[in-house]
């Protein structure tokens, strides 16, 4: 008899974890791909990448891999973002796979089964075990629904745009206001100018962008846009609006922005 409640406790619990995950992942509007896994030597390796998108897609999700341009709306919010992972745990005789997706703090949201497959062939394998680890969304039924906190990062979103052109609006009269402080100099301003300085060198797929000394200060991917960049590490984002950088990412809840002086 014990059993037998085990049992049913186990059917019931069961019967509710994807509805949870289905409600976790409503929230969330893309999904990024990587183009290189880093179980495999190159992007997109047996087409394994391309196949995970084409995946997402199936399951109702946008689904962009990290070289292409991603919408305006989820370069001004990440948190609408989920990026997705791939995890090999590759036995003797099995290939096996797990889809893992992790929100803007790091947060794992959702796991996949392990997909498995015992195919010799490497690109069958792969592709066999992908689609079995999909399978865990046949279930989820996912539909985007907007959340408290996408309003709020909107919200703050455009809040600081309007602040931004409001200081962008007042920078004649500030500059006019600093020119007459006796301790500011144009030599001075020349020379703390300088000292932020990046310089921007050619690496694949973008830019690392090194001080004076000299030190990799940050590593940015191109998108579609040349004037949009992603910043490895922090998940940024570092875009060019009239004659400045602008670096955006956020710290906890709070998104900050910086000027970046940069010679390319």
């Amino acid at each position: 008899m014990k059993s037998k409640y085990i049992t049913l406790f186990l059917i019931v619990l069961g019967s509710l974890s994807p509805t949870a995950q289905n409600l976790t992942l409503n929230n969330y509007k893309y999904v990024i791909v990587p183009a290189r896994y880093t179980f495999l030597e190159q992007e997109d390796k047996y087409q394994l990448n391309s196949l995970s998108k084409f995946l997402f897609e199936k399951y109702g999700f946008q689904a962009f891999l990290d070289t292409e341009q991603l919408p305006q709306d989820a370069l001004a919010n990440r948190c609408l973002v989920l990026r997705s992972n791939v995890i090999e745990n590759r036995t003797l005789f099995k290939t096996k796979l797990t889809v893992e997706l992790r929100n803007c703090r790091g947060e794992i949201v959702f796991t996949s089964k392990t997909g498995e497959t015992r195919e010799k062939d490497y690109k069958k394998a792969y592709h066999l075990a992908l689609r079995d680890a999909f399978s865990s969304f046949d279930n989820i039924n996912y539909t985007f629904e907007p959340s408290q906190e996408y309003n709020t990062e909107e919200t703050t979103t455009k809040a600081n745009e309007q602040t931004r052109q409001g200081m962008q609006e007042a920078g004649p009269i500030a500059q006019e206001t600093k020119s007459e402080k006796p301790t500011e100099t144009k030599e001075t301003t020349a020379l703390r100018e300088a000292d932020d300085i990046l310089y921007a060198q050619p690496v694949k797929n973008g830019y690392q962008l090194v001080d004076k000394t000299p030190k990799v200060v940050y590593r940015i991917k191109k998108t579609g846009d040349s004037n949009i960049f992603i910043v490895e590490g922090i998940e940024g984002i570092l875009s060019q609006k009239e004659t400045n950088w602008i670096l955006e990412y956020y710290k906890g809840e709070i998104l900050v922005q910086e000027i970046l002086n940069i010679k390319f």
